[in-house]
């Protein structure tokens, strides 16, 4: 997971449920980082992610650099 100081200016969460979707606007059901082009790799729990450098990410959570991947 991410360290505070690089979560800061990205909001994040390990269950896209728990979305604040008042300040997460452009959150919308059934995305996750799994489904996002800045996930790295095709499977694992936990992968590298482009918005957080050398840092492995969740493939359940969400956050709001979420980018839909290319079809």
């Amino acid at each position: 997971m991410p360290e505070a100081r690089e979560t800061m200016a990205v909001a994040t969460v390990r269950v896209p449920a728990t979305v604040d979707k008042a300040k997460a606007t452009n959150f919308k059901p059934g995305t996750n980082c799994a489904n996002c082009a800045q996930l790295q790799g095709d499977s694992g729990d936990w992968r590298p992610c482009n918005a957080f450098p050398g840092k492995l990410v969740s493939a359940k959570g969400w956050c709001s650099v979420w980018t839909a991947k290319p079809a």
